[in-house]
């Protein structure tokens, strides 16, 4: 929202009483509910089937979950999880880049505001937090023709929660419980096939690769810090 975020800045006082604040807030959710919608057209620049939810997909979708619920069998959607980063003051901010938005020409402005822009979406980025679906994702992302025992999959889940614990990021643990999470994250990928489970050991769907990475990179920027 480079235009709104412009908007805001260009008549900005840094001498004046009151300042403006940004607080960083980071979302995440272990099932987003449009989200073939959201990577249909790169399931089909990819070559595959794209598999688009519209009104009758929606519907179907209501109704299992409606006898998946009457059966007992219904685990809702997983989890979703906000953060709270360190709010941004742009008085400070215009200091520390010695910038005055009122007296920049307008290609100046417009690239200041996109600086400011950047260093927004990192403070965003790093409040992400992370929840079981993405953390199982990205094994399966990473290793698409692999296949893992859950034994395996907890081991790995362990190591990287350890790894993103150390560089600051918050990793959500349903129950306060490591196995519990490894294993809700396993579930809800299995019940959507995006995971297949033959004989104990767990692989990608290959059919679903482009879901599998649309949850693996909800996280993406975190594990590639914490290698």
């Amino acid at each position: 929202k480079l235009g709104l975020l412009s908007y805001l800045v260009a008549n900005f006082d840094p001498a004046a009483e009151r300042d403006i604040v940004f607080v960083p807030v980071g979302l995440n959710y272990d099932r987003v509910l449009e989200d073939r919608n959201l990577t249909a057209g790169i399931e089909r620049e990819a070559g595959g089937k794209s598999k688009k939810v519209r009104g009758w997909g929606f519907l179907r979708y209501l109704g299992k979950a409606a006898r998946l619920a009457s059966s007992g069998r219904w685990y809702r959607n997983g989890y979703a999880c906000v953060s709270f980063g360190t709010p941004v003051s742009l008085r400070d901010w215009t200091a520390r880049q010695k910038v005055d938005f009122r007296k920049l020409p307008d290609d100046q402005r417009f690239a200041s505001v996109g600086t400011l822009a950047s260093d927004l979406m990192e403070a965003v980025a790093k409040v992400v937090p992370v929840l079981p679906v993405c953390l199982i994702a990205t094994f399966f992302s990473q290793a698409p023709g692999e296949a893992l025992s859950e034994i395996e999959i907890k081991a790995r889940a362990g190591d990287l929660m350890d790894r993103l614990r150390t560089i600051g990021v918050h990793v959500h643990l349903p129950r306060g419980d490591m196995d519990y999470a490894v294993g809700a994250g396993l579930r809800m990928l299995t019940l959507r096939h995006l995971v297949l489970e033959e004989e104990g050991l767990y692989r990608a769907n290959p059919d679903e690769s482009v879901l599998i990475a649309y949850y693996a990179n909800a996280i993406a920027h975190h594990v590639i810090k914490a290698v």
